[in-house]
Parts: C-alpha cells; sequence; structure tokens
C-alpha cells in the first residue's frame, strides 16, 4: 500500500491563560482547532491538509522570578485528525486519535490590557492511540496504520518525539490564535526513503482555540 496518509499532529501547541509577569504559575483546560498541513522528508510525497480537534490540560510555571515572563508549559491533550484522499476514483479517509505531551519554554510580551504575545520553543511527545484509514468502495476493509499485516513494512510507528518552535496571540486571557511548525526526531514509520533515512513527518499549523485557567 503506497503511504500518503500521515498524522497530523494535532494541535501543536497549548493555551496559555495569563501573559503577566504577576502570575507566574497557573493552570487551565483549553479546546482548539487545528488546520495542519504535513509534508514529509519524503520527496515524492504531497504536502497534505488534516483537520485537528484537541481537548487537553496545561500548566505554567514561572522560572525566572515575578519580574521576567519567562515560563515553562506542560500537560497534555487529545487530538482526533481526520484527512480525505481521492485517488483512482476511491475516497479514503485516514482518522487518527493521539495522546500528546508538550514541554515548552516561552517568553510573554505584553502588547495591552488584553492581548499579549507567546513565541515558545520545545519538544512533542506523540502516543498514538487509533490510525485507521477507511474507503467508500463496497466491500473494501478498513485499514489499520499499526498493523504489519495491512501496512507491512511501512507500518507506523505508535510513539514519537519532536521538536516544535511557535508564537501565539493571547487574547483576554481566554481566546488565542497560534502559528507553529513541528518536526520529528523520531521516525513515524520504518519505512525507508530516498537516502536510507526512515520516513519522518513535518506539521505546520494555525490554531483557534478558548480556555478556562484559574
Amino acid at each position: 500500500m503506497k503511504v500518503k496518509n500521515l498524522l497530523a499532529v494535532a494541535a501543536l501547541c497549548l493555551f496559555s491563560a495569563s501573559a503577566s509577569a504577576q502570575v507566574p504559575s497557573w493552570g487551565g483546560m483549553y479546546f482548539q482547532y487545528s488546520p495542519t498541513w504535513l509534508t514529509s522528508n519524503y520527496a515524492d510525497v504531497n504536502t497534505e491538509y488534516f483537520h485537528g480537534f484537541t481537548f487537553g490540560y496545561n500548566q505554567s510555571i514561572g522560572v525566572a522570578g515575578d519580574k521576567v515572563p519567562l515560563f515553562l508549559e506542560v500537560g497534555g491533550n487529545f487530538q482526533y485528525s481526520l484527512h480525505t484522499a481521492k485517488e483512482y476514483n476511491v475516497r479514503s479517509t485516514a482518522h487518527l486519535l493521539t495522546f500528546n505531551v508538550p514541554v515548552n519554554f516561552g517568553y510573554s510580551v505584553r502588547l495591552g490590557d488584553k492581548l499579549a504575545l507567546n513565541p515558545y520553543v520545545g519538544i512533542k511527545m506523540r502516543l498514538h492511540l487509533l490510525g485507521v484509514e477507511t474507503y467508500d468502495v463496497k466491500g473494501a476493509e478498513n485499514c489499520n496504520l499499526f498493523s504489519k499485516d495491512d501496512m507491512g513494512d511501512a507500518r507506523w510507528n505508535r510513539f514519537q518525539i519532536g521538536g516544535q518552535i511557535g508564537v501565539k496571540l493571547i487574547i483576554s486571557e481566554a481566546f488565542f490564535v497560534e502559528t507553529g511548525y513541528y518536526m520529528d526526531f523520531s521516525p513515524i514509520s520504518n519505512f525507508e526513503v530516498k537516502g536510507g533515512k526512515n520516513y519522518r513527518a513535518r506539521t505546520s499549523s494555525v490554531n483557534f482555540g478558548f480556555g478556562f485557567c484559574w
């Protein structure tokens, strides 16, 4: 089977509840929509578009005192992603459920009473709980992306770790708009691409979300 549908990563970033240097530590729940564009180190695979929906929790910890808004951000989230493709008049849809654990260092720049800009850099660990590709052809069987019987040597690995960088605009300490970039350090598949390298993913995303903090 030709490998076309890779994971979205689901939501590449966490919600920042407060940008004030006077609030060095807080926690929050959040929900976000994450349209994502995926590429890879395999030149023959086109960039693909994924829808992503994420629900999670994060905790921010001040690391430089009350007067310097430098923070460590940790947490976890569940992300559901889907991608639809059509080839030879056959439509397929990839469904992916992933548990993500991001760890970021960030700096908060206050732009006004209700606006803050939070650039960050960090790592993200991903555990894929579900990966299925379905087809609209009568009688066609679903494909398990983590099964050697279905995918052969191109089956996906359930765990990856990678690096990420991005910037987040916080609005009224409740809503945010964010752009981020993520790159795998470990392979998503042991399938070898040109040059003998394993299959690795890169994603760019624009996230829209809201949350609650305490």
